[in-house]
């Protein structure tokens, strides 16, 4: 169905052109774009898929998914989203951070279990107008906070990098080990509504107040990432390999350019296979034939269900 073999039954959804993610090893792999996408003083929204594989690696480390954050010369305001391990946190976490500098910082967490080896739809959303900054994990709220006492710009100059927290002289960068796949950036702040519809059909390229896009597809060129909005913020790859471990989306265009999803109901009835060894003098006779032959015989019926009864007779 759509190219693929299935050997079991379910139900098995086609949602159009998914065949690539962007895997991390955790030890060195990132992605880095140009300094422009700033949120200034204005809302701003980050969706993407992640997989993790390692939840609860034994350490109190943290890795990061994404930063935009220069707080080693000037203050200036940052935003980061990541996989926190370290105190106080008991489990691992889902953490989205907006701060200045190192001195004032304001936090939003995940509530769900978090598994290895599962790709969650993570979304960060700063609402300038309505003064919340909220969590969401594969469409539910996890966790908001007020953030009107946040009057300052979140430009600064640093480079938005993708699966790596960087600190000068290579201190401590705490990498992600894992895939990543449809990451977007917005400069509106997306609702739940819209969060869940991007989370089954990731943009295109061509949505309003979308301002980069990337879906990790272009694996003919290892190094550069295109984005797909046209706003030129081009993905540099450092490390990562694309993979062909993607999570699923369910959405398809139909002949009248809206989104469709197909699903397959599929049950598999096996066939039945049996075997038969005889000796005979002078002949035998096997499903009204008369043999006078020794060798192999083979006979193809129609079992209970419906599907082929093989039977062998090694005669």
């Amino acid at each position: 169905w759509n190219g693929t073999t299935y050997t079991q039954s379910g139900t098995y959804f086609y949602n159009g052109s998914n065949n690539l993610s962007m895997n991390f090893d955790g030890v060195d792999d990132y992605i880095s774009i140009n300094d422009s996408l700033d949120a200034g003083t204005n809302s701003f929204s980050f969706t993407g898929k992640v997989k993790f594989n390692n939840i609860n690696n034994g350490t109190s480390g943290y890795e990061m998914i994404l930063q935009k954050s220069d707080v080693w010369t000037t203050p200036y305001g940052s935003w980061s989203l990541r996989l926190d391990r370290s105190p106080p946190y008991v489990n691992p976490v889902i953490r989205a951070n907006i701060s200045l500098g190192n001195i004032l910082e304001w936090n939003v967490v995940s509530s769900m279990q978090l598994n290895s080896n599962q790709f969650y739809n993570i979304s960060m959303i700063i609402d300038k107008s309505q003064n919340y900054l909220k969590l969401y994990i594969d469409g539910l709220i996890q966790d908001s906070i007020d953030i009107s006492a946040t009057p300052y710009s979140l430009d600064n100059p640093a480079m938005l990098e993708i699966g790596r927290h960087y600190w000068p002289n290579n201190v401590s960068n705490h990498y992600l080990n894992g895939y990543i796949d449809n990451f977007s950036f917005w400069n509106v702040a997306l609702s739940s509504t819209e969060i869940n519809q991007y989370m089954s059909c990731p943009p295109t390229g061509s949505e309003l107040g979308l301002i980069s896009c990337w879906n990790f597809e272009n694996d003919l060129n290892n190094n550069i990432e295109p984005d797909l909005s046209g706003n030129g913020n081009i993905a540099i790859i450092n490390g990562g390999m694309y993979d062909n471990n993607t999570p699923l989306n369910t959405c398809l265009n139909n002949l009248n350019g809206c989104d469709s999803t197909l699903v397959l109901d599929l049950t598999i009835l096996n066939s039945t296979i049996g075997f038969s060894s005889v000796i005979s003098c002078d002949n035998y006779i096997w499903e009204g034939d008369t043999l006078v032959v020794s060798g192999t015989y083979t006979n193809t019926f129609t079992n209970s269900l419906g599907c082929d009864s093989i039977h062998t007779l090694n005669l």
